[in-house]
This record gives C-alpha cells, sequence and structure tokens, in this order.
C-alpha cells in the first residue's frame, strides 16, 4: 500500500540507501527533494542552539538584575535606617538651638548633626566608601516641630551591572523625615531646699543650689519649646516641709484644709505639716483631698522658760540666721513658662532636714486629677481618661542621704505609690563621689528605672554646673516624644 505525506500528498518513501554498483538511483528531482530535506533539517538544529543559548543568556540575565536588585534593596534600607536615625536626632537638637535664630542658621547647625548620624549608622564595612560620597540635604520647620533628612552615598552599587548591561547604579538615595508630637506632659520638679545645698563643691564658684537653678530653668526651656501649651510645669521645694502660696493660704484656713490647736500663735505662713499615722510617726502619703483629712498648720514650738512663757514661731524660716527669709513655695503645674521660670530662679536653700519622701508625696498631689480643684487650674492636672497619651512626670532631686527618722521606708512607700498613679519618676543625686554611700540603691529603685530598662531614671554625679545641666537636658530629650512622619507639613 503507498502512503501520502499530508502536506505535500508525495508517496513516503523510505531514506535514501547507497546503492551497489550498477543499481540505479533515484531519479533526479527526488534527489532534489532529499538535498532540500537535509538542509532544513540542519537549519532547524542550528535554529535550536541559537535558541537555547538566548535562553540561556536571558536566564543569566535574570538572575542577575534579581541579584542586583536585592543587593541594591539592602543597600536602600542601610541608608533609610541612617536617614531615619539623622532627622530624629536633628529633630530633638532643634529643641535646644536659641529661639531667635533664622531657619537658614538653624539648617547650619542641624545639618553636621545629620551627617555624623548617618555616618554612625552605616555599617563600617561601607563607611569610608559612603563617607567619601555622602551627599546629606536638611529641610525644616521649627513653627510645626519636623526635621527632614535626605541622603545620598555609593555604597557598592550593583553588583553584576557595570559588566552584564553596561549600566552601573553607582548611588543609593533614602529619605526620612521625624515630627514631635504635640502631646501632654506634666512635669513636678521636686527640689531638694536643706541648707547644705548652699555647699560649694571643691572648683564650683556657685553653689549647689545655684547650679541646680540654671540647670532646671534650661531643662524647661528645651522641654517647652514650640509645645504650644502642651507642657505644663509644676515645682515643690522641700525639706521635711513644704510651704503653699501665699495666695492659697486664707482659702485653706477658711475651709479648714489646714488647722491649728490650739489657736495660732502667730498669723500662719502656709508651712504644711504631713498628716501623720500610726507606726514611728511616718507621713500621711495618702492623696486624699484636704477636705477629706484636713492637714495641720506648720509652727515651731518654743518651750518655757523661767522668763518667757511658751511661743509658737513660723516654722517656714530658717533655724538660724535671717529670720525675714521664708522657704520658696508649692507652684501648682502651669504653662505659663515665664511664671515657672521666675519661680525656680527664685529657690531658696533655708531648710534642715532633709526628707525627699516629702517631695515625692506633694509632687504627686500636684499630679493626680483628683488635685485639680485644690489647685485651681480648669485643666491640670489633666485626667488620664480625657487625655490617653498625657505623661506625667516627678523629677526628685536631693543632695544627700535623708537624715529624718525612719525616711527610708517612707521614701520606698511614696516612690511606689506615685508609680501606681502612672507617674514616671526621674532621680538626681547632686553629691560627691565619696559622699554617695548608699543613696543610689534607693534612688534607683525609687525611680522607674526597673519599669522600662530602655530609659535614663537615674543620675548620679558631682554637682558641677556641666553634670546637673547634662542630667536634666537628657530628661528633656526623653520626655519629647517625636515619630517618623511622610507627609510633614510646610511650615
Amino acid at each position: 500500500m503507498t502512503r501520502y505525506n499530508s502536506a505535500e500528498s508525495e508517496p513516503l518513501q523510505s531514506p535514501s540507501i547507497p546503492l551497489n554498483k550498477g543499481e540505479a538511483g533515484p531519479e533526479p528531482g527526488r534527489r532534489a527533494r532529499q538535498r532540500r530535506g537535509m538542509f532544513l533539517r540542519d537549519r532547524r538544529a542550528a535554529g535550536t542552539a541559537l535558541t537555547a543559548a538566548i535562553f540561556t543568556l536571558m536566564s543569566l540575565a535574570g538572575i542577575a538584575f534579581a541579584s542586583d536588585h536585592v543587593w541594591l534593596v539592602y543597600q536602600r534600607d542601610l541608608l533609610k535606617a541612617a536617614t531615619d536615625a539623622a532627622s530624629v536626632a536633628a529633630t530633638k537638637a532643634m529643641a535646644s538651638l536659641d529661639p531667635d535664630l533664622e531657619k537658614k542658621e538653624i539648617g547650619k547647625n542641624l545639618h553636621p548633626i545629620a551627617v555624623r548620624y548617618v555616618l554612625a549608622n552605616i555599617p563600617e564595612g561601607y563607611r569610608q566608601q559612603a563617607k567619601d560620597t555622602l551627599k546629606v540635604k536638611i529641610d525644616h520647620s521649627r513653627r510645626k516641630g519636623w526635621v527632614k533628612v535626605s541622603a545620598t552615598a555609593d555604597l557598592g552599587g550593583a553588583i553584576f551591572g557595570s559588566w552584564l548591561w553596561g549600566t552601573m547604579v553607582s548611588e543609593t538615595k533614602a529619605k526620612s523625615e521625624t515630627e514631635r508630637i504635640q502631646g501632654t506632659t506634666e512635669v513636678v520638679l521636686a527640689i531638694d531646699i536643706t541648707d547644705s545645698m548652699n555647699s560649694r563643691i571643691a572648683g564650683n564658684s556657685a553653689s549647689s543650689i545655684a547650679i541646680v537653678r540654671q540647670a532646671a530653668g534650661d531643662m524647661v526651656n528645651i522641654l517647652t519649646a514650640d509645645a504650644d501649651n502642651s507642657v505644663a510645669i509644676g515645682l515643690v521645694p522641700w525639706h521635711a516641709r513644704v510651704r503653699l502660696e501665699q495666695t492659697r493660704l486664707q482659702q485653706w484656713e477658711d475651709k479648714s484644709w489646714a488647722v491649728y490647736q490650739p489657736p495660732k500663735p502667730k498669723p500662719w505662713e502656709g508651712c504644711v505639716i504631713q498628716r501623720e499615722t500610726s507606726g514611728q510617726n511616718p507621713p500621711g502619703l495618702s492623696i486624699a483631698l484636704p477636705r477629706v483629712e484636713p492637714f495641720s498648720m506648720g509652727f515651731r514650738y518654743s518651750f518655757p522658760t523661767r522668763d518667757s512663757p511658751a511661743t509658737g514661731t513660723p516654722a517656714c524660716g530658717p533655724i538660724t540666721g535671717d529670720s525675714a527669709k521664708v522657704i520658696s513655695p508649692i507652684r501648682p503645674l502651669t504653662t505659663d513658662i515665664p511664671a515657672i521660670l521666675r519661680h525656680i530662679d527664685g529657690l531658696e536653700a533655708l531648710g534642715w532636714y532633709t526628707h525627699s519622701a516629702i517631695g515625692v508625696v506633694w509632687g504627686r498631689r500636684l499630679l493626680v486629677p483628683q488635685w485639680r480643684r485644690v489647685w485651681g487650674d480648669p485643666k491640670h492636672p489633666v485626667h488620664p481618661k480625657q487625655y490617653p497619651s498625657v505623661q506625667k512626670v516627678l523629677i526628685l532631686l536631693t543632695d544627700g542621704e535623708d537624715n529624718a527618722p525612719n525616711a527610708d521606708s517612707h521614701l520606698e512607700k511614696a516612690c511606689t505609690a506615685a508609680k501606681a498613679n502612672r507617674i514616671k519618676i526621674f532621680t538626681i543625686a547632686a553629691v560627691e563621689p565619696a559622699s554617695i554611700g548608699s543613696l543610689e540603691p534607693k534612688l534607683r529603685q525609687c525611680s522607674s528605672a526597673a519599669d522600662d530598662p530602655s530609659g535614663q531614671y537615674v543620675f548620679i554625679n558631682e554637682p558641677t554646673a556641666e553634670n546637673l545641666k547634662d542630667a536634666f537636658q537628657s530628661i528633656a530629650q526623653q520626655l519629647r516624644r517625636f515619630r517618623r512622619c511622610y507627609e510633614c507639613k510646610p511650615g
């Protein structure tokens, strides 16, 4: 049976076989068709080889592209992390700059900070190459509280690109933006004003209280820069007692929030005696309102002698020396920053016993919302339910060990109670290294260090101007809250 090729309708033949001598070969037309078929088969083989070569080249190119993509993304992420750190650092630094600086001068101050932080956050293996090619740009708005940092650098470029397709990616670009969060912050400075704060440490021309006044004022300025009334500051000068402001004395007396038995021997100057409880007479640490648990007016009582009867004298002045002086009063939370700076600048060291629990418990009373009506402010202290992101902060500064009876246990209880009210506690000890003794563990236990190990809550340094300034500035920077933003609005 003859079979036909469907394409050519020709009979299919067996493959050509060489003939023996004397045999007749195929007809000429048929031989031509056989030769053409062999040529087509050769062309098909060549095409297959070329296709395989192209496919291999494309596969290699794909692998190279993928490898370069991963590598370039890694470089971009490195530079992005570096600009993130730089923008946060520059935003924090902007707050401490002179408020009178023009925008151009602010940029000049922030640029080297941004460069330093970008390089510090690039791994050492790429740092030198980045340093040689780094370009950093700064944009900022002091009024809005944001800084933008953009950076371009050569971190190695593409791996295969330079020789495979002739294009070399030599620069990596990244940008980051950080803004300050306008959250409510309430800070109470509880400052030791015992007479020892008048001493001068070797090498210092100013007393400890004078250095504290300057350092605390600097902290307030940093913390409240561009704060738009979102930061309120209070002040508790303390020794074994505290004193109320003159404007509040009559109110407390009229409402029987502070009482004296027997009748007052002299006009009350505002010193308040802590409520005492049973068991070695520790101070009352509760936040019960004075209308519920009244306080006692503080007087210093002199015993009768043969020539004079017993008398009560005001207890708000120094034991010896100028009897006209009185200890600085408590200043409730306020957003009137110039006023609080004046109060800080007027601090005097006149007290006798060091009893740091007194500073903590009255700081707590300035911060808990139950006491808002007592202090007469329409907003502060705010309630956490109304302001969920509020920061309530107590900064306790002392210049040495407590010397009041049983003061150590009082401090522990006072600090525990304050932290239970979500109050962050920072502690500063302005003492010479040789005098630290057992003070550090007590202050560390009082502070919020155990609650937040990532922060620095305890500062124990020789009370030089530089040390105390650094301590207060560190606290201010920790309290200023920042976040990276993606569309910081122009200011």
